[in-house]
């Protein structure tokens, strides 16, 4: 935390970029509760939107179990809008059906109209496609 705090204390460059993406990434896969707590801190919407973009959930199926993931979902709408938050959901729809492809085609298909759900079923469908191309 202190060293992500320390890089934005710093006049930003492509250097300075590519160190707190990676610095990010690492707290991420490491500690994610605090790795939330420091997106939910941070009150400029810009910047929020510039860490959210960095965030790649890919990799939660290989640690977290299936729920987790889930509310990881629910959190992503708490702090994330427009087309970020459409964005992160087709990454997060990726990571659940990593975890358990079945309840994360079920769970797509409840998901209301717009955006967010069309990336969604993006991801359902490019994962289904992998495993199996007459059912996608």
């Amino acid at each position: 935390m202190e060293a992500l705090e320390w890089l934005d204390s710093l006049e930003m460059d492509s250097t300075i970029h590519r160190s707190r993406k990676e610095v990010f990434r690492s707290f991420l896969n490491s500690d994610f509760e605090t790795a939330r707590q420091f997106v939910e801190r941070e009150g400029d919407p810009l910047k929020r939107r510039a860490i959210l973009e960095q965030l790649h959930f890919n990799n939660f199926a290989w640690q977290r179990d299936y729920a987790e993931i889930e509310g990881l979902f629910d959190w992503i709408g708490t702090v994330a809008t427009g087309q970020t938050y459409s964005n992160k959901v087709r990454n997060v729809v990726q990571a659940m059906a990593n975890s358990d492809l079945q309840r994360a085609v079920d769970f797509t298909l409840q998901l209301g109209p717009g955006a967010a759900r069309m990336n969604a079923l993006n991801a359902i469908g490019s994962e289904l496609a992998r495993e199996d191309a007459g059912r996608a």
